[in-house]
């Protein structure tokens, strides 16, 4: 009673080990997934702040969250994370004018599976690198970005993202060429096929892009074209497509564009109203050095005309700061870039070259290994062949005597087969196509292979021809008359379809030795 009683404890006791056991496997393995769960919402939601902050123009803390993904992406191994982390710090770069940063950032992302698996990441890639080499003035580069882009993305697609992709790509392909009148066909150009892209979407869905567009188009007409009417078409579209559609959107381009339109129109009192608005907007925002250079511009040559020398004057200094500013952090940007991109490059073709240089030592050290191990080969085997020569010659000797032996007795055989056959023939033996066949073999399935319904009696007057007997012999031995010998001939000859310039005899004797 004591034995079982303590054996049934000793069962409970490992029963409840083993329960224990799985609680706490239970237990660490929920608290994992719960940890890499939690690290992957983690993940995400710095990418929100990253594009909020993108929104915000606030491009410096936008990295920060975004760098913060990617950390993250590494440490759990997720190549979304990553490729997503790549591309916003891609994006944020290029704004922040660091555009070797930004290059690096979207290579890493193009690395990534997630963006080979992701069309729209892989497009979005070669579109900022085509950005940035096209600030940079690679002209080369640029396009084959962009034309990477459109050529890559799916042919007649219903997606919206993928259409303002492919409309961005022929956008770009437009700003590749320098804004001067003499290219404003070629600008226009893929402009119009971006706009037509983008005209086949819900206007809903494509609002921001369609206002850009419109006031590509209405800047052209301003700048290269000097057709104000048709600028003023584009921004009236421009203006009602997106208060329709966006009218929460900052439009501090459209109101660019209208002032600048109503300064080259010489209505300089509505240019200055919106100037003087749009200039507080722009003067918030630290990136937007471009748009400011010009707005000052503009505003100093309107109080010139004023008369309002301070305020023209007040505007100009505002306008070569801009322009100083502008072209310092260009310059620093792009001299940096430049000499950064020019190294890779250096080090790619150096690395490419040492490659070469070592592939062609190694082919070359093998050639040689290859030319001395032949050399000795040959070598061994000359002293080989050498010491042996008196060998061979004497056993060469024996297999001639032998082959002329051998072919004494076939021509012995031969003759007598021969005869044997051409006696025969002339005595009109019944066994002598027989035996005709015994001695050549080939003839008979050769001339057969040319006519397989030949008769017997042909058969035997081709035997008869080939023996080399005159139609005079053959009618004595067949006892047949020389016409019908004749006739029968000329019908055999018909039948093999041989022409009157061959002779019979020998095509006849050639048919032995096929």
């Amino acid at each position: 009673m004591v034995t079982f009683t303590a054996l049934a404890f000793n069962l409970n006791s490992i029963m409840y080990m083993s329960i224990f056991r799985l609680f706490m496997l239970f237990l660490f393995s929920f608290e994992f997934c719960f940890s890499q769960n939690t690290k992957e919402g983690l993940a995400y939601e710095y990418m929100k702040k990253n594009d909020s902050s993108y929104i915000l123009f606030q491009f410096e803390k936008a990295n920060q969250f975004a760098s913060k993904a990617k950390q993250i992406g590494i440490e759990l191994n997720d190549s979304k994370i990553r490729a997503t982390a790549y591309k916003g710090m891609m994006s944020n770069y290029l704004k922040l004018g660091q555009y070797k940063e930004s290059i690096e950032s979207a290579n890493y992302a193009l690395k990534e599976e997630y963006t080979n698996h992701n069309i729209l990441y892989k497009l979005s890639c070669y579109k900022n690198l085509g950005i940035i080499y096209n600030q940079l003035n690679y002209k080369e580069k640029a396009v084959k970005n962009f034309k990477n882009l459109i050529n890559e993305a799916p042919r007649n697609t219903n997606d919206v993202e993928l259409k303002i992709m492919i409309a961005s790509g022929y956008f770009n392909l437009g700003l590749i060429y320098d804004y001067i009148p003499e290219n404003a066909d070629s600008i226009d150009k893929y402009m119009r096929i971006s706009q037509k892209i983008l005209e086949e979407c819900p206007p809903e869905a494509v609002a921001p892009q369609l206002y850009y567009s419109y006031i590509s188009f209405a800047n052209s007409n301003t700048e290269l074209r000097h057709r104000l009417d048709s600028t003023k078409i584009y921004l009236d579209k421009a203006h009602n497509v997106i208060t329709k559609y966006k009218p929460d959107f900052i439009i501090t381009d459209y109101n660019i564009s209208l002032g600048r339109y109503y300064f080259m129109r010489k209505d300089f009192k509505k240019a200055l109203e919106i100037y003087l608005k749009v200039t507080k907007e722009l003067e918030s925002n630290p990136y937007e050095n471009t748009n400011l250079r010009t707005v000052y511009q503009d505003i100093s040559e309107i109080y010139e005309t004023y008369g309002d020398e301070k305020k023209s004057k007040e505007y100009y200094e505002k306008f070569f700061h801009a322009s100083d500013d502008l072209n310092e952090n260009k310059k620093k940007s792009t001299e940096f870039t430049s000499k950064n991109i020019l190294k890779d490059e250096i080090e790619v073709v150096n690395l490419s070259f040492m490659k070469k240089i070592v592939l062609t030592s190694i082919a070359f050290l093998i050639i040689l290994f290859v030319t001395i191990a032949y050399y000795r080969k040959q070598k061994k085997k000359f002293k080989i062949q050498h010491l042996n020569s008196q060998e061979d010659i004497q056993e060469k000797e024996i297999i001639i005597l032998e082959k002329e032996k051998e072919a004494a007795e076939l021509k012995q055989r031969a003759n007598e087969s021969f005869n044997e056959i051409l006696c025969l023939a002339r005595e009109n033996n019944p066994h002598f196509l027989k035996r005709f066949q015994e001695v050549y073999p080939g003839f008979y399935d050769n001339i057969l292979r040319i006519d397989p319904y030949l008769k017997p009696s042909e058969i035997s007057l081709s035997a008869y021809i080939s023996l080399g007997f005159s139609n005079k012999e053959i009618a004595e031995y067949t006892f047949k008359s020389i016409r019908t010998i004749e006739s029968n001939r000329y019908n055999l000859r018909k039948k093999f379809n041989l022409p009157t310039e061959i002779d019979f005899f020998v095509w006849l004797n050639s048919m032995k030795e096929l």
